[in-house]
């Protein structure tokens, strides 16, 4: 399996990215700056599409605490937003509002459909949506969910002793050494 990074601006140094996802083991981690998009923020993350799996992708503001349990291998998985399936201040069909995070994703074989869909009108999809959680929700990607309890996100907590908690773009970069 490929561990994936993919750092977005100089907001993370290469400091964090080890110290973060040191315990995942993997084969291969593939580090990726958004050379290939040149998309603005977050819409570098859906280029890893065209990475065949199986591949784990971790936000770099997600702490790993312990072991990612053993999950079943489908095609594609999302980490579920718990925090906005039953709230309406955090959900809102309206604003095209989205239950999926894609701090956590893995996905198996070849997912390249995505980075196509996305590339066929990127321009509309950008203005459209709000980042790629909103995409890949409302665009009609197939995807099933990571079972509650393999993450939590520390601003909303929700379980004790998850294996990865992400900080959602929170400033945590206190607990680490800058350059």
């Amino acid at each position: 399996m490929k561990l994936l990074t993919c750092l977005v601006g100089d907001k993370y140094t290469e400091e964090m990215n080890e110290a973060i996802h040191a315990s995942i083991q993997a084969e291969e981690h593939i580090t990726y700056r958004g050379e290939l998009a040149k998309l603005n923020g977050v819409w570098n993350k859906l280029a890893l599409f065209t990475i065949p799996g199986p591949c784990l992708y971790v936000d770099i503001d997600t702490i790993v605490h312990g072991k990612i349990l053993e999950f079943e291998k489908k095609p594609f998985l999302i980490w579920s937003a718990y925090w906005k399936r039953d709230s309406k201040e955090f959900y809102c069909q309206k604003r095209l509002d989205t239950v999926i995070n894609s701090s956590l994703m893995y996905w198996n074989g070849d997912q390249s459909y995505i980075w196509n869909h996305f590339q066929s009108n990127k321009d509309y999809f950008m203005r459209k949506y709000k980042g790629i959680d909103r995409f890949l929700f409302w665009e009609d990607i197939e995807y099933d969910l990571f079972e509650d309890g393999i993450m939590a996100s520390h601003s909303n907590p929700w379980k004790e002793n998850t294996p990865l908690v992400t900080y959602n773009g929170e400033d945590f970069a206190k607990y680490f050494k800058r350059n």
